[in-house]
């Protein structure tokens, strides 16, 4: 059984080498790992041939690709029986492959193993936590809780989705999470290309989602999400949008969604890539054989908040944003609050009164948000771990941290 470990890079060759490293230490031996240089200025290939291993194949490409176009170049490389694919900044703990193997012969090769995982960021990335932070990170409660691996039914696997489609992020779709059976791969690639939109993983974690028949969760975590002062989570945590979008390079993937022309808002990047996303994964899959509905609704009311009353938007986007709104939107988010706020002014004080108190008898409180984004994130999403601070870099918890093998039970 070959697995590949596919890495796309970009000038983070301090971080590669721990990715790389949490490979090589693994005590199982038919493993190949593609790096994929999306044209780094950093000697990148030079590390390669130090290590003189020929399980580690190079490939640099000649301009600098979107995030899209280099995740399809790096898998297309790839030969193994099931693939992973992670971060520079990520690392996968000691025993993957061998707990992997376990489990692929015992549930005899499923279509698709989703794992939960760690969440590691360094000191000074996210600032509630300037020491850093460790925790578990996966599911986000959105899957039964077991202590051994089991089959996710088909009842759960289309709630997950649907969920996405309303914009609601309930488990983690970071590609880290999957090993997939190159079956499945082949089964889900449209137009020649796996990954699609300028949010691939969204699209691409969807679509093995909807499409594995059979679906192993390993309830246990087996690699570890890395988040340093280069990666994106980093920009994007810290409202930096033009450096997060840098690293991105997201060229014309929203141009080509036409069907998206009379829908789009201004507002949130991450809600319109996140469109885009579920969008062409909407027009490359049946989803209303599943009775799976993106929610268009939804997700403009994301934007016409973002923009009016979360003060986010600038001014230019408010513009934009008043053009592109309909009637009814205006009404119900600029013309009646208005109204109501003109007529409560009017009234005589006692009126006022008596009506809040009417209306306080007649209305029960509204329940509490359960919509859950990368923009909201699920209350315990990022605690600090339960014990204090101990890694100064990635790899050393690949050294200390020894994951829970449950294959066998």
């Amino acid at each position: 059984m070959k697995f590949s470990v596919v890495i796309p890079t970009r000038n983070r060759l301090d971080l590669l080498k721990y990715a790389v490293t949490s490979v090589i230490q693994q005590n199982y031996n038919d493993w190949e790992i593609i790096i994929s240089d999306n044209a780094s200025t950093e000697d990148i290939e030079g590390y390669i041939k130090s290590l003189n291993d020929p399980r580690i194949k190079y490939s640099r490409s000649a301009e600098f690709l979107s995030i899209t176009e280099s995740w399809n170049r790096c898998i297309n490389l790839s030969t193994g029986d099931y693939i992973l694919m992670i971060g520079d900044d990520d690392i996968i703990l000691k025993n993957y492959f061998q707990i992997a193997h376990n489990l692929i012969e015992k549930f005899e090769q499923p279509d698709l193993i989703y794992t939960n995982a760690f969440l590691y960021a360094y000191p000074n990335v996210i600032p509630e936590f300037p020491e850093g932070t460790f925790q578990s990170f996966g599911s986000l409660h959105a899957m039964p809780k077991h202590e051994v691996p089991f089959w996710l039914d088909q009842t759960c696997k289309l709630k997950i989705l649907q969920e996405t489609l309303k914009f609601n992020a309930i488990y983690s779709t970071n590609m880290q999470h999957a090993l997939i059976h190159r079956p499945l791969l082949k089964k889900v690639t449209r137009e020649g290309k796996f990954f699609h939109s300028p949010y691939p993983d969204i699209y691409a974690m969807s679509a093995i989602f909807l499409e594995a028949e059979r679906l192993l969760i390993y309830p246990k975590e087996l690699v570890v999400v890395g988040i340093s002062t280069k990666s994106h989570g980093y920009y994007f945590i810290n409202k930096k949008d033009t450096e997060a979008m840098g690293l991105l390079n997201i060229k014309n993937e929203m141009k080509e969604i036409s069907s998206l022309r009379s829908v789009l808002l201004p507002g949130s990047i991450v809600f319109n890539f996140w469109l885009g996303a579920i969008e062409l994964f909407k027009l490359h899959f049946p989803l209303k054989k599943y009775n799976l509905n993106l929610d268009y609704q939804t997700y403009r009311k994301i934007q016409i908040s973002y923009v009016l009353w979360n003060k986010a938007g600038a001014p230019d986007q408010f513009i934009e944003l008043i053009k592109n709104m309909t009637f009814s939107e205006k009404f119900s988010n600029i013309y009646y609050p208005k109204i109501r706020s003109f007529t409560r002014n009017s009234l005589p004080h006692f009126f006022i009164k008596a009506w809040d108190r009417l209306r306080s008898l007649m209305q029960t409180p509204p329940p509490p948000s359960t919509t859950y984004s990368p923009l909201n994130p699920p209350p315990g999403y990022l605690i600090p771990g339960p014990k204090p601070y101990q890694f100064a870099t990635i790899l050393e918890i690949f050294e200390q941290v020894e994951p829970v093998d449950c294959s066998q039970k």
